[in-house]
């Protein structure tokens, strides 16, 4: 994948993740424990697999385009 693309690409999965967080607000605010509780639970695996299967493919392609959080996250703490 060209740079631009995988840079577009991966702005188009930060909104999806921001919709997915924000509707877990949503079931928070308005819906029972427990189904919170599963429904967070079901997001989560689906922001999983975003992750893993699209963007860490896009990172490895363009190291540059992952955020330096997640970067230094990776690197072991010298403590």
């Amino acid at each position: 994948m060209e740079k631009e693309v995988a840079r577009e690409v991966l702005a188009h999965l930060n909104v999806a993740s921001e919709k997915f967080n924000t509707s877990i607000r949503v079931v928070l605010d308005n819906c029972p424990e427990s189904e919170f509780l599963k429904y967070r639970e079901e997001v989560a695996k689906i922001m999983a697999e975003l992750y893993i299967k699209l963007m860490v493919p896009i990172h490895k392609a363009h190291p540059d385009l992952e955020p330096e959080q997640l970067r230094l996250a990776r690197v072991p703490s010298k403590n």
